[in-house]
Order: structure tokens, then sequence, then C-alpha cells
């Protein structure tokens, strides 16, 4: 995946669990590559089906690249209610930044759908923390691969927080279907693999009540968001440890581990490999400036 050596991330082994319940630290810094970008391209790979969910559409458009690629599955036990999920890049910075960003710009995207007639009568009903088991995915050939994987899962316990926003609106009529139809909405936002992913569980009221409704939208976000996965590919597969002057070695070797870990989860890689059977593959090419700054 990465170039680093087993020898260091084998010793970083020593590191006690206990290490984990510390503060987040800045992540680490790419080491320079002549000639290349931080990210060249992205690679966002989704299961056609995934339990019970079948996907009925995919989009990415490469004139609107920040914008991401979207994907939209259904159930066919509950006919009307539909899971999205876009994923589009977010950048390099810290798991509480990152979400704290971009829930501010998911109420920001809210708000000006209201102002543009799409929906009505919004209401926030809560918002909580939401957690949710990461994918194993496609482990790499190497022993670097598998120590760099088993430091992240030991450091994060396997698991990605992100936040529930649970809402309520009408949809604007149409002509289609006159009148006000109250619905359902939760969204759900987490920061992996330097992308948002942000979630949109949503069905009209009269489908179910709002205890089914909760259990469904928690259940495909939990099953959708580790599925999907975002490999990129560039320099910042290259790899440098940043260590302050002065610290012990247990510091020294606490700080490099939540590095590694930091790193694995940004899933860089030299090149793409081959997608997985049964899924869509968007990829999004960067120009060289794009992530100059991350």
């Amino acid at each position: 995946m990465f170039r680093c050596s087993v020898i260091l991330a084998a010793a970083l082994a020593v590191v006690p669990l206990a290490a984990a319940a510390a503060g987040p630290v800045p992540a680490p810094a790419a080491a320079p590559a002549a000639g290349r970008a931080f990210i060249e391209y992205s690679d966002i790979t989704a299961p056609r089906q995934v339990g019970p969910w079948q996907m009925v559409n995919h989009s990415y458009d490469p004139d609107n690249k920040r914008a991401g690629a979207g994907f939209s599955y259904t159930h066919p036990d509950h006919a009307g209610v539909i899971a999205s999920v876009y994923v589009y890049p977010a950048g390099r910075m810290t798991h509480d930044a990152a979400l704290e960003h971009g829930m501010a710009d998911f109420r920001s995207d809210l708000r000006a759908a209201v102002t543009a007639g799409v929906y009505s009568g919004l209401e926030e009903r809560g918002s909580s923390a939401f957690n949710l088991a990461l994918a194993d995915g496609r482990a790499g050939s190497s022993r670097d691969d598998a120590a760099l994987a088993a430091i992240a899962k030991r450091m994060d316990n396997g698991t990605l927080t992100g936040q529930k926003l649970q809402l309520r609106m009408d949809l604007a009529s149409s002509q289609r279907r006159p009148g006000k139809l109250p619905m359902r909405s939760n969204g759900y936002l987490f920061y992996k693999q330097l992308y948002y992913f942000k979630v949109r569980v949503s069905g009209a009221e009269t489908l179910m009540d709002e205890a089914d409704f909760q259990a469904l939208a928690d259940a495909a976000t939990r099953g959708l968001v580790p599925a999907i996965e975002v490999a990129n590919v560039g320099a910042c597969a290259d790899l440098s440890i940043d260590l302050a002057e002065g610290q012990t070695p247990e510091q020294m070797a606490e700080a490099a581990t939540r590095q590694l870990a930091t790193q694995m989860r940004y899933n860089c890689r030299d090149a793409a490999w081959a997608p997985a059977e049964n899924t869509e593959v968007v990829r999004i090419d960067y120009d060289a400036g794009d992530w100059a700054s991350q």
C-alpha cells in the first residue's frame, strides 16, 4: 500500500492499548515525490448490492468533480425508501475538524434546498454521534500492509465515528404529486479515506412508523458506508513520520503509531488495484494543483 519498513511497524507493537484513548494528533506529512501530486486520482468503488440494499443508480459529473460521486440503493421489502451515499473530497485534516466543517456544509445545503423550493417545513429533530464498524477491505500482499492494518485497528478499534441528523420535511408539490408529501429523512456524515461520506435515507411518513424508520436507516448506513471504499493514488502513498525532539522512546513510539494508523486509514496506494466483482467504480482524475494544499 505505502512504502515503509515493516521493522518499524513491528517495533511499534510495544505501544500499550491505552494510548488509543489520547487525543488526536496531526496527520503525517506526505514525503515529497518529485512530479507526483498528493492525489493523482481516486477510485470510488461501490458494491451493486450490500445485504438487501440494491444499487439503482450512480452518478458522477467530471465537470464538477468536487461534488464527488453518488450511489442510490433501494430495499426490496421497503419500496419508497431510498438510501443515497454521496462521496466527495474533503482533504487532510483531523477527524473532529472534518466533522465540524462537514456538518456546517450539510446544514447549509439543507437551507439552500429550502430556499430553492425543494423542501418546505424542514425540521431538525436531533443530532448525535453515530458509530459503525469499518470493513477490513482487501489487504495488500506485503507484510508491511498487514502490519499497518493491525496498527490502525488497534488505535481505532476498527470503528468510525460520524454524525447523525434526524430530519422531517415536506416535499414541494409537483404535477405528478400535487400537495405536500410529509417525509422522514436521516442524514449521516463520516470522514473516511480523505473523503466525506454523506448518507441520506428518506421515505414518506406513511410508509412506516418512526421507530421502524430509524432502525432501517441506521442499518442501511452501517452496511453501506463500510462497503464503499475510496482508493487514493499519488504521492500520499509515500510516508514520513514527524517526531518532536526530546521525546522519550515511549512517546516517540506512540506518536509514530498514531501517524501510521492515520496514514493507513487514508487508503493511499502507488497504483490502482483491479476492482472487485459486482461493483461500480467511479474514477476522479485530479489536476496537479487540486490537492497541492493538502
